[in-house]
């Protein structure tokens, strides 16, 4: 697991930053449907939470970014519904038959089957929200190619013998 600030990452603002602070104080957050609700959703809106799953920040709950991404919009309509409930004081089925307190909810819904990212494309979204790759590198995929080509890095040419044909020009 790699450790980044969170507005390190592009579009994610102070605010965002404090109200995912204030709602870590119930503990981690499980998935991102637990996270919708329990952010305040007019300080970290639609483009903050693509942002973040872009980044990998929600990778810790095991559920791929493609998934995640794909609920987005319900997510956040679920987490906006909840919060209007809550603020006209009404109550969920769940919440009634709850001992632990207020923050206990139904359980989530499915995601839907869709295929993940492809590294290539999970890498382009790594480097649109951070600046740089986190899950790898674009030329990982060569790799094995550079090896059998046997590359060689520009600090090492002087230690090579160059061809005939190098050598004149």
């Amino acid at each position: 697991m790699i450790r980044f600030g969170l507005s390190a990452v592009k579009g994610v603002g102070e605010g965002a930053v404090e109200t995912i602070r204030d709602g870590r104080k119930e503990g981690p957050y499980r998935s991102i449907w637990e996270f919708c609700e329990r952010i305040d959703g007019k300080r970290c809106n639609k483009k903050v939470l693509e942002a973040l799953i872009k980044s990998g920040a929600f990778d810790g709950t095991g559920a791929p970014r493609a998934q995640m991404m794909a609920v987005l919009d319900a997510a956040s309509e679920r987490a906006a519904a909840a919060q209007r409930d809550r603020e006209s004081g009404q109550t969920s089925l769940f919440g009634l038959l709850s001992t632990s307190g207020p923050t206990q909810r139904g359980p989530d819904p499915a995601f839907p089957d869709v295929d993940e990212w492809l590294p290539k494309q999970k890498l382009g979204f790594e480097k649109e929200a951070l600046g740089f790759y986190i899950s790898g590198h674009p030329l990982d995929r060569y790799l094995a190619d550079l090896a059998r080509f046997q590359a060689t890095r520009v600090e090492q040419l002087d230690d090579k013998e160059l061809p005939c044909s190098c050598a004149a020009r």
